[in-house]
């Protein structure tokens, strides 16, 4: 029989469970809807399109690693999302069934553009690197009805060329609060060759760090980084006891954690990519951004308020500007409220000493006019001896000794 005051007393628990059912079932419904959409859009006759972003990101086949389906005909567009800006493709793996089965890679959006690789096949944990010559790569594949194997993985990237001049002079670039990229020269194309770049990271205040990650790298591998490699300083100065990492690794997989994380001990990076007369690569990506230091004073002082307007930074302007103005104004209250009350104070003891003299003035007349006067104290004179006289007393005026 149906407990009405169980379900009365437990209303609350019982709500929450159908909730969390419910949210369930829809996170369970958008997951499949999302994977037939996708699988419908790039394997039904219309393209599924991606955009590419400064982290390096995979694409792979339908049913990769385990085994592709037979008979499909599938499409991605990849695309830069900026007008001009290129992308770079590579492949983490190949198995393809030759003959029969095979992936094609076109630079721009169509198979009636320029065709980057393909059509290919086969088996290869590696293949070439591709980069496009404008916004857009479609990647098209094609089975048969015979054999089936693993399939494709490919990694897409996509970042702006902004390395400046620093192949020809040290070029600067200023951290903010917002992430920013920064490029080897030509990305996604191939630096070039006897190069020395350099580029000088600072904050916006020296009163920051700067957070610093490589996010990906391409640069000709040697154990020992003898031919080609990318240096980072801690700080302006090139020195040998600045230098906090160096690297010259295979290209970055999408599955590969950022190589380095670092943080700057003070406001800034130094970073420096040279190359020899061969094997060139494709460089690198680096996220940078700053970290805001807060200090907090207890005093009034100029340094203090100095140190309170460089402080201030993009993205915590208007928080520091009305810190600076409330501790302005309180400087400004304050001085008169301390000068008036060292005077008042001053203006008491004066004042206190004046009444006791005064008091003591007054009282030192009214004795003189009284007459009062202050005699000190004697010591008594010794007793004196006197003898009684018999005879008749003369006349003369007796003299005592």
């Amino acid at each position: 029989m149906l407990n009405f005051e169980y379900i009365k007393d437990n209303s609350t628990a019982i709500r929450i469970a159908m909730d969390l059912w419910t949210s369930t079932f829809i996170l369970y419904w958008t997951v499949l809807t999302t994977l037939f959409e996708n699988a419908l859009s790039q394997c039904s006759g219309s393209p599924l399109t991606i955009t590419a972003t400064e982290t390096p990101t995979k694409l792979t086949t339908a049913g990769y690693p385990t085994a592709y389906s037979n008979d499909l005909y599938c499409e991605w567009l990849v695309d830069s999302g900026v007008a001009g800006q290129r992308l770079l493709l590579y492949s983490d793996d190949v198995d393809v069934n030759c003959p029969g089965d095979s992936f094609t890679i076109y630079n721009g959006n169509s198979t009636t553009d320029a065709i980057l690789e393909g059509p290919t096949c086969g088996n290869s944990a590696t293949t070439n690197v591709f980069w496009t010559s404008g916004r857009y790569a479609l990647l098209t594949f094609t089975t048969d009805a015979s054999t089936v194997q693993r399939g494709l993985q490919m990694t897409y990237v996509t970042a702006a060329d902004t390395s400046g001049s620093a192949c020809t002079a040290e070029y600067t670039l200023t951290a903010s609060s917002t992430p920013q990229y920064l490029t080897s020269e030509g990305f996604p194309g191939k630096y070039a060759s006897n190069s020395n770049c350099r580029w000088h990271i600072k904050a916006s205040t020296t009163l920051s760090t700067v957070f610093l990650e490589v996010v990906f790298s391409d640069i000709e591998n040697d154990d020992s980084c003898r031919y080609d490699k990318m240096v980072i300083y801690d700080g302006s100065y090139v020195c040998e006891n600045q230098l906090i990492h160096t690297e010259c690794p295979e290209r970055t997989s999408a599955d590969s954690t950022p190589s380095s994380n670092l943080t700057s001990s003070g406001d800034s990076f130094t970073i420096i990519l040279s190359s020899d007369t061969s094997f060139e690569r494709h460089g690198f990506i680096i996220k940078y951004y700053e970290h805001f230091v807060n200090y907090t004073t207890t005093t009034f002082s100029t340094t203090s308020l100095t140190s309170s307007v460089a402080m201030t930074t993009k993205g915590n302007t208007a928080l520091l500007s009305e810190q600076q103005t409330t501790t302005s104004q309180n400087l400004q209250i304050s001085i008169p409220i301390m000068v008036s009350c060292a005077i008042a104070g001053a203006a008491t003891v004066l004042g206190v000493i004046a009444l006791c003299w005064m008091v003591k003035h007054i009282k030192a007349k009214k004795r003189a006019k009284k007459g009062l006067i202050t005699v000190r104290a004697i010591a008594p004179l010794p007793p004196r001896r006197t003898t009684a006289l018999h005879q008749r007393p003369s006349s003369s005026v007796l003299a005592f000794v």
